[in-house]
């Protein structure tokens, strides 16, 4: 009859509560200087492994 069982998916799912975050306004040069710093943070890291 074309209807599809999601039980399967259902129990799998979380919860809406659990999911649910309160909403945050991005400030652009407070995001840009954060994933910058931990790109830095990883390029350094690389570059110490390969002196090693």
């Amino acid at each position: 009859d074309g209807e599809v069982d999601l039980k399967l998916l259902t129990k799998v799912l979380a919860p809406e509560h659990e999911l649910r975050e309160d909403d945050v306004s991005w400030d652009w040069d407070h995001l840009f200087t954060e994933v910058s710093s931990e790109l830095v943070t990883e390029w350094d890291l690389g570059q110490s492994e390969r002196e090693d």
